[in-house]
């Protein structure tokens, strides 16, 4: 036989008997600079076949054959040899089967108490609503007359249900604990991400390199958050930092959540509820950036990513500038931002999918002249990595064109 015969008849690749040959299971003959296999390359090759169904390895096959090559087994000794190799297998698979059956009783039983919690989260989640102690944070965001409330339904400390108004005009709506600001309208592709599918369907790559500028973050953070101050986290669409960080936040501090979209603000607070921190949220619907908050009353701002997908929808303005009325003096900024380098394929597509971007979004420049033109200063940073996974399954990252590098860079900055 020639090669390609054995590896049809023995249903393997070419290759693998390539290998097999460099391995020195097979000895076939050659002539002409081409291998024949003869009757016994066959015989080997069931045996080898046989063997790897068993589980031997490389190496005990190796040893295997050179027992049976000795006599064919037809010398006890030899035949002694090669039961003792089977029976050394079977123990270990008899090990093996032991132990996957004990994995398998865990398993079962893990899977046993995640469904009884998935029943007391679904039966039992405490319901939260507009602390009361954060109502003087609710103000006008044209004349910054603070909100008078009407209509409140209020239990145990906190605002279930009613309106904010203002003497100018302006009024919000509270509805089960969450502020809805009225005014603006989302862009035709700005859409809310129900299924977490912007996280799910992260490369292991992207992933962990979240986790490393989300662990960076988390430091800034710890170092400088108080009692009574304010934390604000806004475009929580795609990911939110304060969410996975609920345990090591500090209970006496104020945060506020904010996103265009009801539907992503209203999946965060049931799952916070869930968790049931015994934190306080404000959580605010508001489509702009004209949030009805008390201007200078926010002494840290999150940004997770929020910068560049702020930017995907408005060319004309950027986040921080917008949110700076609320920010106050010497206020932190503790972000992630994403860059590609000025001629990656993946921000020129990035250009045709977001025709209303900033034109410079996703370049270090953007981010750089931002803080230049802001007065901002650079407290630290940490370039946390790159990768060129491919990311284009993802539904906010779709521009991405695999082999490109996208970079990581972690920052904490101060207010002038």
């Amino acid at each position: 036989m020639k090669i390609g015969e054995i590896a049809r008849t023995y249903g393997v690749e070419v290759s693998t008997v390539r290998y097999y040959i460099k391995c020195g299971l097979l000895v076939p003959q050659v002539y002409h600079k081409q291998y024949r296999f003869d009757r016994r390359c066959e015989t080997d090759m069931n045996i080898i076949i046989q063997l790897k169904e068993y589980g031997f390895s490389i190496d005990e096959i190796r040893s295997a054959l050179s027992v049976i090559h000795l006599s064919n087994l037809t010398a006890q000794d030899d035949l002694t040899d090669f039961i003792a190799m089977l029976e050394t297998k079977e123990g270990e698979l008899k090990e093996e089967l032991d132990r996957i059956r004990r994995t398998h009783g865990d398993l079962k039983e893990f899977i046993h108490s995640l469904k009884i919690r998935k029943k007391q989260v679904v039966e039992s989640p405490k319901k939260r609503g507009l602390p009361l102690a954060m109502l003087p944070l609710l103000c006008c965001p044209h004349c910054g007359t603070p909100l008078e409330l009407a209509g409140a339904d209020i239990k145990d400390g906190e605002v279930f249900r009613g309106q904010a108004s203002c003497p100018c005009g302006y009024s919000a709506d509270i509805v089960d604990g969450i502020v809805f600001a009225h005014g603006g309208k989302l862009a035709p592709n700005d859409n809310p991400d129900l299924k977490r599918n912007l996280y799910k369907k992260l490369p292991l790559a992207w992933f962990s390199l979240y986790q490393h500028s989300f662990n960076r973050m988390n430091e800034w953070l710890g170092s400088i958050l108080k009692p009574g101050m304010v934390v604000l986290e806004s475009h929580v669409n795609c990911f939110s930092f304060l969410f996975s960080r609920l345990d090591e936040l500090d209970r006496d501090a104020c945060y506020i959540m904010t996103d265009p979209h009801p539907e992503i603000v209203r999946r965060f607070k049931n799952m916070i509820e869930q968790q049931n921190p015994g934190l306080n949220f404000l959580y605010l619907v508001d489509k702009t950036c004209d949030y009805p908050i008390k201007k200078a009353s926010v002494d840290i701002y999150i940004d997770t990513c929020s910068l560049n997908e702020h930017a995907n929808y408005n060319k004309d303005q950027d986040l921080i500038s917008a949110l700076r009325p609320y920010l106050k003096p010497e206020a932190a900024l503790i972000g992630t931002y994403l860059y590609f380098h000025a001629q990656s394929p993946s921000y020129r597509s990035y250009l045709l999918k977001y025709p209303n971007c900033a034109k410079s979004n996703y370049q270090l420049t953007y981010f750089q002249s931002l803080a230049r033109r802001l007065g901002i200063r650079r407290i630290s940073e940490a370039d946390i990595g790159s990768t060129d996974e491919w990311c284009g399954e993802n539904p906010y990252f779709s521009f991405h064109i695999s082999g490109d590098p996208v970079h990581f860079r972690a920052f904490y900055d101060r207010l002038p």
